[in-house]
């Protein structure tokens, strides 16, 4: 989670996310398989594909991105951009400005309204408050990088990259 141009290139390098931004600017999928939006165009609904791992090998699972969106918008982060590029899915606000975000299972408890997951379906379905047609692109955006709970041994602070900041996207320091 970042909104600093060296984060963005160090999330998206080695971080993934359920779509990605093409080349050709237009939205395509990465870890998710398919996406597809309902017919009130409030919901839109990935498939994870299959046989994805974190690097320490543990299966992806559709509760780990439940689980990166709820610590982007706790309030403890301050992450300014997560109210610009989320803030249209339900419940994210009110994670983002709620006495109901001091714990993640506090947090996690207050978006499910918004972000419903089946595992064994592998399946992430988001609401919006609104029919957002800028949604995919909005979600390319780093702030919704697939980060493994177990790296982040408190979800409730900013983590210290210091050791990984460069100054360029190549990674060269």
């Amino acid at each position: 989670m970042n909104y600093d141009v060296n984060s963005s290139c160090f999330i998206q390098r080695y971080a993934g996310q359920l779509v990605k931004l093409l080349p050709n600017g237009k939205v395509g999928p990465e870890l998710a398989s398919s996406s597809k939006l309902s017919e009130n165009h409030l919901t839109w609904t990935f498939t994870l594909r299959k046989g994805l791992h974190i690097y320490d090998g543990h299966p992806v699972t559709a509760s780990d991105f439940l689980w990166d969106m709820a610590r982007a918008a706790l309030p403890a982060l301050k992450l300014p951009v997560t109210a610009y590029y989320d803030g249209f899915i339900k419940g994210i606000n009110a994670v983002a400005g709620g006495p109901n975000s001091e714990t993640m299972s506090q947090a996690i408890s207050t978006l499910s309204s918004g972000i419903k997951v089946n595992n064994a379906k592998r399946t992430i379905a988001i609401t919006t408050t609104t029919p957002t047609p800028f949604f995919l692109s909005a979600f390319t955006y780093p702030t919704t990088s697939l980060l493994d709970p177990a790296a982040v041994p408190n979800p409730l602070t900013a983590a210290d990259n210091s050791s990984y900041l460069t100054d360029n996207c190549d990674g060269a320091n």
